[in-house]
């Protein structure tokens, strides 16, 4: 049979400046058999073994698997991240199962809270025995439950495997991801028992008042305990973002030009605090490695997943402070060196993303380029003029196909044999300027190259 269990925690002021908490434990454990079950041995398995229904009884048919949903799922209370021996247990219904797990407290421990805080302390820990035996085994743990249970068929149990006294912290945490414009109330404590403690939901009372509930998460011993248990709304946090990129400099590197850009994000928090005391909030962000922190105090505390800053806030009218975190991240691009411009060389150094020491051969470059450019233009132009020669000496050959030796065609015979010798001598010529500007642009595409191995080459 699966268990869950439910805690309680009971925290009053100690001494000026500290406060204490009874913190209690039960498990709840139900009979899925058709029988009862008369004083058996109890053992409750805290961790997450893997677990399935595994078919034996009928023929295996190959078929799509079949998946369920997982057990444990994201639940509603905010949780925050963490930088014994049981009594006899009693049957429940299921109906006062229920009703027990959800306020962790019986109608005579709610009216106990009119007491004083000591005196409701001292009662509920009194009114509990606690007999439970907790030994790790592997990566689980086990409550061995001392005495024997018995539960009723379709029943279920509650017995009481926690009874301790830890001091604890009450803290002001805001996650504008967990909950916008109002910060958290975090009671915070070590696990100081020798017991893992499983995950379950947990009651809070505070100095003969109901404070809230929470989650409890998994805690192995000596671990860190947050648990969240109500929402301040007499402090208001307003929350504005901004992200900016610049370019701060331009290097060459293998025939690129390799730009560095920054991206700063910046997160502002005006917080207003209408309560009649002064409040130490802790700012919690999440964590970005690739961000480092721009012109600020480090983080205060790091967790696995975030940040938290402390800032001071006074009360009354003039209860408001403002905090900006500044983060900057270093991100390259890469742009070809081919790609340059004379009027992205101006745009570059108006920026000052370059400096003269830089731009001086970028500049020899883009002559070269130009040279190459003004080559490339006159070869094709050289092209279009030879191919417009072509097409007239094939026109005048047509003509002349259709000519006599003598008399007024001989006549216009003989102008055309005259333009194909001029055509004839302008295509050697042209030929000749070809060959002479191909050379000309191999010998710029050689200084380009060499050019470009030496620019960051």
């Amino acid at each position: 049979p699966a268990w869950r269990v439910s805690y309680r925690l009971v925290g009053e002021q100690d001494a000026p400046g500290a406060r204490r908490a009874l913190l209690q434990g039960w498990a709840i454990f139900d009979n899925p058999f058709d029988e009862p079950l008369d004083e058996v041995r109890v053992v409750l398995v805290a961790g997450m073994p893997v677990s399935f229904v595994y078919d034996l009884y009928n023929p295996f048919t190959p078929e799509r698997p079949h998946v369920n949903e997982e057990a444990r799922v994201a639940a509603a209370p905010i949780e925050m991240e963490r930088g014994r021996a049981a009594a006899k247990s009693a049957p429940l219904t299921a109906r006062r199962m229920h009703m027990m797990a959800q306020s962790a407290a019986s109608d005579e421990q709610m009216e106990a809270m009119a007491a004083p805080a000591y005196a409701m302390r001292d009662a509920l820990a009194g009114g509990t025995e606690v007999d439970t035996v907790g030994e790790a085994a592997g990566d689980l743990f086990e409550y061995r439950i001392a005495q024997p249970v018995t539960v009723g068929r379709g029943e279920a149990a509650m017995v009481p495997i926690l009874q301790t006294e830890v001091p604890y912290r009450k803290q002001w945490i805001f996650n504008g991801r967990k909950q916008p414009r109002h910060p958290s109330v975090v009671l915070r404590f070590d696990n100081d028992s020798d017991l893992t403690l499983e995950r379950g939901p947990v009651a809070v009372q505070e100095d003969e008042r109901y404070s809230g509930e929470a989650i409890f998460p998994f805690t192995r011993p000596g671990a860190e305990v947050l648990l969240a248990v109500a929402v301040d709304l007499g402090v208001t946090v307003r929350e504005q973002r901004d992200t900016r990129r610049e370019t701060r400099g331009i290097t060459l590197e293998r025939g690129f030009l390799l730009f560095q850009d920054y991206t700063t994000r910046t997160t502002t928090y005006e917080v207003q605090n209408s309560n009649a005391e002064p409040l130490s909030l802790l700012i919690e962000q999440p964590r970005d490695d690739t961000f480092e922190p721009l012109a600020m105090a480090e983080p205060e505390e790091v967790t696995e997943q975030h940040c938290r800053w402390r800032v001071e806030i006074p009360a009354g009218p003039d209860g408001h402070a403002t905090f900006i975190v500044r983060e900057r991240r270093l991100d390259r691009r890469h742009e070809q060196l081919a790609s340059l411009t004379w009027e992205k060389l101006r745009q570059y150094l108006n920026k000052q993303w370059l400096d003269e020491a830089l731009a001086g051969p970028l500049r020899a470059f883009l002559e070269l380029q130009t040279e190459q450019a003004t080559l490339h233009e006159r070869l094709e132009a050289l092209d279009q003029e030879r191919a417009r020669l072509h097409a007239t000496q094939e026109q005048a050959r047509k003509n002349m196909g259709g000519l006599r030796e003598g008399g007024q065609e001989g006549e216009l015979r003989a102008r055309y044999v005259r333009q194909l010798g001029e055509s004839e001598e302008r295509l050697a010529a042209l030929e000749a300027e070809r060959a002479r500007l191909q050379d000309d642009q191999a010998r710029v595409a050689e200084v380009i190259k060499a050019q470009v191995e030496g620019l960051g080459g």
